[in-house]
């Protein structure tokens, strides 16, 4: 299994050159019981994603668990963790998930089985099928989709700032 660890180590390395170029950081491992990519503009957390996996801030995750491979699914989200602990902005939890959402709605079609219907906790989530042929090529894909999120979410922190 450590299969799906590499296939992320090896994403993030295919996509260096766009993560660098958009400030993104990365984290791969095995985290509560998921093998786990995140994915992280640098600024949106504090502390950073490279010194603590699960902390306040914002971030894209793609996971999969043991009970994920029985129904043959892996899942994906952007999570908005304790905003309000933030240093340099003053953030509403859920008017910064309305207006991503609001944001994100053009963009929301393109994305597979996704749903905007969560407390403000998570912007949004969705899941794949897990086919083990393609789960490279799925996996790549959404963190292609992902980097030009980035700027949406720059721009909501920004009116945010203090």
């Amino acid at each position: 299994m450590d299969r799906f660890l590499e296939v992320f180590n090896s994403l993030v390395e295919n996509n260096r050159a766009a993560l660098e170029k958009n400030q993104v950081s990365s984290f791969v491992g095995w985290w509560y019981n998921s093998w786990v990519l995140k994915l992280q503009k640098k600024g949106w957390s504090f502390p950073a994603l490279h010194e603590n996996p699960i902390h306040s801030g914002i971030f894209f995750s793609i996971w999969l668990t043991e009970k994920d491979l029985e129904k043959s699914m892996f899942n994906y989200n952007i999570h908005a963790l304790k905003l309000r602990e933030l240093e340099g902005y003053t953030i509403k939890s859920r008017e910064f998930a309305d207006d991503f959402r609001s944001a994100f709605a053009t963009d929301q079609p393109s994305w597979k089985n996704v749903s905007v219907n969560y407390g403000p906790l998570t912007l949004m989530q969705g899941y794949i099928p897990l086919v083990q042929d393609s789960f490279e090529k799925d996996v790549d894909h959404l963190v292609k989709k992902f980097i030009p999120l980035c700027p949406i979410i720059d721009k909501l922190l920004e009116a945010r700032k203090k």
